[in-house]
């Protein structure tokens, strides 16, 4: 493919001791499959990093406990090599993927437990999509591949995604990134040949060439400072240049070149605030620059060190606060740059091999309860929080994968739900012995249980499904419950799967979401 021939060497420096970590790293680099990463992207509000990679998957990771990511659901089959990733904005209910292929790979997002792949017309690249991006505005996705095209597509029609006019050409090389201006009305593309060329996307349906830059060596990625008319681009050559795109027509260089790294410059990506940019290079280590400065960037301490391989990318979560990088030995790096309060190091808590797809601690957090996708239930005890031991065997019962666990306030039930439809309870209170309180409670119209919750009195359970109903029990006596009620699908949301549902303090009060939809309010009665 075009993305084995982008890199023309592999520098690995020798690493003598340890440096002290300005920002910590949290807990151990995340393992991801069996070949080397490509690219990360996290989700608009954070809580989602997806990770491609070379063995041809994408694996979906929830990052919303910085210090200990567990991964959702099975990995997304892209059939090939995975070169590029971005989610939609605002919400991010579509992900996108390049790969070798004429067409950008999608998948709705609404359920990141169970992502649905769409569908695109054939016809597209002629070749390997090596770079995407959305932009910020408008239903507009850029793709860059080694055909030395742009397409555009619109997806305001999830079922008739389609490329909008003519693929926009004149890049004469591999174009291995993309970037779009905060107003998204320039899009700058990097090519391998050290073309830099910035197009005029005032209007998508007319794109204007606006001008073209020739750089002294390969161009690897470009990222525009987010509210400023700032693009920083990223080469072999080892440096960084700030280019001042005020005028696109004639961009200028803010200044000299940054250079702090050994090797080929592989990734940038500046903070959410535009007051930090993050340099990945192939010299194992990642460089933050500061940006508040009337002056020339400096660095933010001493460089971020990987693990003895090349960072082919980084990127921040949306708050800023976690920096991910990822490496071409399969693994991705998390920091943690909150500096008023600096995590420790922390090494992940939990062995195992099967994709975690929910967590719930008991009240007073010495448990906690972890569900798999190989259908069982496994019972922490974590009176000791660095050195957990596990309490007795998994729990079975569901014959589908475990979607979502909770336990009663009183810590003597657990509840899972699960993708075949039912819920599990388990007494709790002989923790040596949980088992079965009752048979697994069902509906006669069987959907896949997406998420689950108790009452502060655990004498009632929600149960939110993928058909967009809510179901509540009644486990006054947890050997006996019985269905309260169905919300009827002409709630709000209905159509759409619950993600997630939460009882008020008091009881009297349901809160359920739903993709698109995050304000619906049910009363339980």
């Amino acid at each position: 493919s075009s993305r084995q021939t982008s890199r023309k060497q592999t520098y690995v420096p020798e690493v003598k001791g340890s440096a002290q970590r300005t920002h910590p790293r949290l807990g151990k680099p995340i393992q991801t499959g069996l070949g080397p990463v490509n690219a990360v992207a996290f989700s608009p509000n954070g809580r989602i990093l997806a990770i491609g990679s070379e063995d041809h998957t994408v694996t979906l990771w929830n990052v919303s406990h910085r210090t200990h990511p567990h991964r959702i659901g099975m990995p997304l089959d892209a059939g090939e090599p995975v070169y590029a990733l971005a989610f939609s904005p605002r919400r991010g209910t579509i992900l996108a993927a390049g790969a070798y292929g004429s067409v950008p790979l999608l998948w709705n997002m609404s359920n990141p437990a169970r992502p649905t792949a769409l569908q695109l017309p054939a016809g597209g690249h002629a070749g390997a999509i090596d770079s995407l991006a959305f932009a910020p505005r408008g239903p507009v996705l850029a793709t860059g591949g080694g055909d030395h095209n742009v397409i555009l597509w619109d997806y305001s029609d999830l079922a008739r995604v389609h490329p909008i006019g003519s693929p926009l050409a004149g890049v004469g090389g591999t174009v291995r990134s993309l970037a779009f201006s905060s107003d998204a009305h320039v899009l700058a593309g990097g090519s391998l040949n050290g073309t830099l060329v910035l197009w005029d996307l005032t209007d998508p349906a007319v794109p204007r060439q606006a001008s073209v830059l020739h750089t002294a060596d390969s161009i690897n990625a470009v990222a525009f400072a987010p509210g400023k008319p700032i693009l920083a681009s990223g080469s072999d050559d080892h440096t960084v240049t700030l280019w001042d795109v005020s005028q696109p027509a004639a961009p200028t260089p803010v200044q000299q070149p940054l250079t702090s790294h050994l090797a080929a410059v592989q990734s940038v990506a500046f903070s959410p605030d535009g007051k930090t940019l993050a340099t990945g290079s192939s010299d194992q280590t990642v460089t933050l620059w500061d940006l508040t400065g009337a002056n020339r960037p400096v660095p933010r301490g001493r460089p971020l060190t990987g693990r003895g391989s090349p960072l082919s990318s980084t990127t921040f979560s949306p708050d800023g606060r976690i920096l991910a990088a990822a490496g071409e030995d399969g693994s991705v790096i998390l920091w943690g740059l909150d500096n008023k309060n600096p995590s420790r190091h922390v090494e992940s808590l939990l062995p195992g091999t099967t994709p975690v797809s929910s967590i719930a601690f008991s009240p007073t957090s010495d448990t906690l309860a972890v569900g798999t996708a190989d259908n069982t239930v496994t019972l922490w005890d974590l009176t000791q929080p660095l050195t957990p031991h596990q309490l007795g065997p998994p729990l079975t019962g569901p014959t589908g994968p475990v979607s979502s666990v909770a336990i009663s306030a009183d810590g003597h039930l657990v509840a899972a739900g699960s993708a075949d439809g039912t819920v599990t309870l388990w007494t709790f209170e002989n923790q040596a012995r949980p088992h079965w309180v009752t048979p697994p409670l069902t509906r006669s119209r069987l959907s896949p249980v997406n998420t689950i919750a108790f009452t502060q009195d655990g004498q009632e359970l929600a149960v939110g499904s993928a058909d967009g109903t809510v179901a509540i029990w009644n486990l006054v006596n947890p050997a006996r419950p019985y269905l309260l009620s169905v919300p009827a699908d002409g709630s709000a949301g209905a159509a759409l799967p619950v993600n997630s549902v939460a009882f008020s303090p008091d009881g009297k009060t349901l809160a359920v979401e739903h993709p698109d939809a995050p304000r619906a309010r049910t009363a339980a009665t």
